[in-house]
C-alpha cells in the first residue's frame, strides 16, 4: 500500500477527509519540514469476548459414555486384554479419538477424557446421542490398522 504525505498545514485543512481516507484503508503520513512525523490510522474495533467465542460446557466424561472404564487408554487396554502388547496403543488411541470426534454431533469434541461443546446447543444433544456416536465407531477396524508388524493373525474376540 502506498502512503500519501501531507504537511501539518495541509492536514489541518483536510483533517476530516484524511480521517475518512484512513478509515477506508489509506496510509496517511503527516510531515514536518518534509520529514514523516506522524501517521493517521483507523481504529479497528476490538471485538468483545461474546463476539469471538462461544461459551463451552462439559457434556460428560468418558466414564459416562464410553465402556465404563475411567479413561480411553484404560478402555482400549481392557478391550484388547492379553493382546494389548501386540498393538500400537498410542496410535490406536489417537485414531480412535479422531474417529469419535468425527462421529460426534454438532461442535462437540472429545478433549482428553471429557466431551466439550458449545453451551448454546447443550439442550439439543443428549447423552444417548454421544453414546450412539461412540458405538458407531468400529474400534476393531482401527485396532487392526495398528497391529505391530508380524502379528496380523493375532486378533482377539471382537467385543468392544
Amino acid at each position: 500500500m502506498s502512503s500519501t504525505n501531507y504537511s501539518i498545514e495541509q492536514a489541518r485543512a483536510k483533517l476530516g477527509d484524511l480521517v475518512t481516507a484512513a478509515q477506508q484503508g489509506s496510509d496517511i503520513i503527516i510531515t514536518r519540514h518534509g520529514k514523516p512525523a506522524a501517521r493517521i490510522v483507523a481504529i479497528v474495533k476490538e471485538s468483545t469476548m461474546s463476539e469471538t467465542a462461544n461459551t463451552t460446557t462439559t457434556y460428560g466424561t468418558w466414564v459416562n459414555f464410553g465402556s465404563g472404564e475411567l479413561n480411553i487408554a484404560t478402555s482400549i487396554a481392557v478391550t484388547l486384554g492379553d493382546y494389548a502388547d501386540e498393538y500400537d496403543m498410542d496410535a490406536i488411541k489417537s485414531a480412535y479419538i479422531t474417529a469419535i470426534d468425527a462421529a460426534l454431533p454438532g461442535d462437540i469434541q472429545l478433549c482428553g477424557d471429557e466431551f466439550i461443546g458449545p453451551w448454546d446447543t447443550r439442550h439439543e444433544v443428549s447423552g444417548d446421542d454421544i453414546r450412539q456416536a461412540i458405538q458407531g465407531v468400529d474400534f476393531w477396524v482401527i485396532a487392526q490398522e495398528h497391529l505391530v508388524a508380524g502379528l496380523a493373525d493375532a486378533v482377539p474376540g471382537q467385543t468392544a
